[in-house]
C-alpha cells in the first residue's frame, strides 16, 4: 500500500497544472515509465480528462 500511495501522490503533483489532454497523456506516460517497477501485475490504471485516476486491482 505504501507504493500505491506514493504513485498517487506523484501523479497528483505532476497533474496539478496540466492544461490539455496531450499534456495529461505525456505526463501520465512519464510517470508510468518512471514508476513501472512499483506497479504490480493485475492493476488497471485509467486517467480521464478531468485528471482523476481510477485504479482497480483484479481479484
Amino acid at each position: 500500500m505504501k507504493h500505491f500511495n506514493y504513485i498517487l501522490n506523484e501523479f497528483y503533483k505532476k497533474m496539478k497544472n496540466v492544461n490539455s489532454i496531450n499534456e495529461l497523456i505525456k505526463k501520465f506516460e512519464d510517470i508510468i515509465l518512471e514508476e513501472s517497477s512499483l506497479i504490480k501485475d493485475g492493476w488497471s490504471i485509467v486517467a480521464v480528462a478531468t485528471g482523476s485516476v481510477t485504479i482497480r486491482i483484479k481479484n
